[in-house]
């Protein structure tokens, strides 16, 4: 089964937070370019210096060498990520040491940096808790401590910083509750509040609903429990809103559907019920991406989707949604992802496809196991140039493959498996020439497998088992050098096993040929590469004896394949190779 996830899932996300931190990079220019004045001015103040040698000695690692300017050859002021401000001499406003491979504590030391408008710290090692001392940081405004490997829980003090302005704290590994003390800050001008992927616990705290400016609400992959608070939609200046991945129940709260300002609402892989309503694209006009897949959700899909004409990304897999598609889907000019697969939708056609034509930014469309039937449509061939993912695998799709399949040049993934799909595969199936997945197994294929599949030369994954294929394999799947997944098992394919395609590289990972009627010899290299690699595989052999592999220099394949010890003729064994590991030739050695 296909799990499909969209790709570009968070883009629009990062695009707002690149906008946050170039405003900062700018602050912070223009904080440096105050600190070379302040040099001037006055001489050096103690204190923030010994607090950022403090900070030096606690860090263990630094392979990049970012502090190697934290020394007394020059004005601290001038050491690397440190500005300082012109208005109070010598006083440092701003730490920049993001991304810079730093490993370590951080210091209590830290707290003696009283000016400190700007921390950022994020995408290093720090490890340890947020130290209490942070507290006394009371004109602290952005702090940015993500992607490190914290752990404790969030400072009660923090609450103290009464002008922060946005608190980043994901990626890192936080417990506890959010603390009960910051609902103290809800007297400044708090925009940002992330804690995603950490381990917190509890539930969402209601009293965000007193943060006025919140804009962006990231609580997502935590333990939270319990229902989402109604008082969150009192918030009419959020635009991101960030819940998936939690263990959150109950139902939506109507007041979130009414947050105008939303730009994205992520609520998926929860345990959260209830139907859409059937106003959201109205409600929810500038809504960019929902994400509400993994839930109980039920209902038909609204028909207001497309008055949401910026949407770019829709989520809806793995839920409980009847009824049918709504065709106006392809109203949405700009929209990159739409997944709806493992839906109970009602039988129906795939008519919609049709109407997804006009939407020329589509990149990846998710239908599997949603109860569609009938012909793949010729039209599936006018979807966007830009087109790369299709997954409609396990539904009751019939006919054959269109021709037209070709026409998407820029696919990267086709998964059309268990079907009832007929015919034979289309040799225009290799235009696409980047495709990396192809997943036709158990439908009703016939006919040869066509040599123009040796210009897919970015195939990783081939799956044709569990159909009609007849004739032998073509010379050219040789071609094929990134091939790793190879499935042809339960056919009707014959003929030898070309050498150009025994010998790719790593198609010993996953090669199946079981119940087929393939004869000839299997080139002596490919048996002692797979001999060699048995402890990443699982090779069941029948035979009376092991071999050893200057015994492997016949090797007949008929029926299913079979090897010839080259002791006696009856000593033969069923091949199968897996990704897993092998226990049954070590019994036998």
């Amino acid at each position: 089964m296909i799990t499909a996830v969209p790709l570009s899932q968070h883009s629009a996300i990062f695009s707002w937070l690149i906008s946050l931190t170039t405003f900062l990079f700018f602050s912070i220019s223009f904080l440096s370019f105050k600190s070379h004045q302040a040099m001037a001015l006055s001489p050096s103040s103690n204190a923030d210096r010994d607090a950022l040698l403090a900070l030096k000695e606690w860090v263990a690692e630094d392979p990049d060498g970012a502090l190697n300017s934290w020394n007394e050859s020059l004005h601290f002021c001038s050491w690397e990520g440190v500005s300082c401000s012109r208005r109070h001499l010598n006083r440092v406003v701003a730490l920049n040491l993001g991304g810079r491979h730093l490993g370590g504590s951080l210091p209590p030391h830290i707290g003696n940096l009283t000016f400190l408008r700007v921390i950022l710290l994020q995408n290093n090692a720090f490890g340890g808790n947020i130290p209490q001392e942070i507290g006394r940081l009371v004109q602290l405004e952005y702090l940015n401590l993500s992607g490190n490997v914290l752990e404790g829980e969030i400072p009660n003090n923090l609450s103290r910083c009464l002008n922060l302005r946005s608190i980043n704290l994901m990626r890192n590994r936080l417990v506890g509750k959010v603390p009960y003390d910051l609902s103290n800050l809800a007297s400044g001008n708090l925009i940002n509040f992330s804690v995603s992927t950490n381990n917190l616990t509890g539930n969402i705290p209601s009293w965000l609903e007193n943060f006025s400016s919140l804009q962006f609400i990231s609580m997502m992959e935590n333990n939270l429990k319990g229902s989402i608070p109604n008082e969150l939609g009192k918030l009419k200046n959020l635009r991101h809103l960030q819940l998936s991945i939690n263990s959150l129940s109950g139902k939506v709260p109507p007041p979130i559907y009414n947050i105008t300002s939303l730009l994205h609402l992520s609520l998926a892989e929860n345990q959260l019920h209830g139907t859409i309503p059937d106003d959201i694209g109205q409600t929810l006009p500038n809504l960019l991406g929902l994400y509400m897949g993994s839930n109980n959700f039920t209902g038909p899909m609204p028909l207001s989707f497309p008055n949401a004409s910026g949407l770019v990304q829709l989520d809806l897999t793995g839920n409980s949604f009847s009824g049918t598609l709504p065709l106006n889907l392809g109203s949405l000019k700009s929209v990159l992802d739409i997944a709806l697969g493992r839906n109970p939708f009602e039988p129906q056609d795939l008519r919609f496809l049709t109407s997804l034509n006009n939407s020329s930014s589509l990149q990846w469309l998710d239908v599997s196991n949603s109860n569609f039937r009938g012909d793949l449509p010729s039209s599936i061939g006018n979807l966007s140039s830009t087109f790369q993912t299709l997954f409609a695998g396990d539904n009751q799709i019939s006919g054959a493959i269109p021709s037209g399949i070709g026409n998407l040049i820029s696919l990267t993934q086709l998964a059309l498996n268990g079907n009832s799909i007929e015919g034979e595969i289309p040799a225009s199936i290799a235009k696409p020439t980047m495709l990396q997945i192809l997943l036709l197994s158990g439908n009703r294929i016939s006919g040869a497998i066509p040599t123009s599949i040796g210009n897919m030369t970015q195939l990783w994954k081939l799956y044709l088992d569990n159909n009609y294929l007849t004739g032998s394999l073509p010379r050219s799947l040789g071609n094929c050098k990134n091939l790793q997944l190879l499935d042809l098992s339960h056919n009707f394919l014959s003929g030898i096993i070309p050498k150009e395609i025994a010998r790719l590289p790593s198609i010993s990972i996953a090669f199946n040929l079981y119940h087929n009627s393939f004869t000839g010899p299997l080139p002596l290299d490919v048996a002692k590469r797979l001999w060699r690699s048995h402890h990443n595989n699982e090779l069941a052999l029948l035979a009376d004896k092991s071999p050893a592999v200057p015994l492997l220099d016949a090797v007949a394949l008929i029926g299913e394949v079979a090897i010839a010890l080259g002791i006696q003729s009856e000593h033969s064994a069923t091949l199968q190779v897996r990704v897993s590991i092998a226990r049954t030739w070590r019994k036998r050695a």
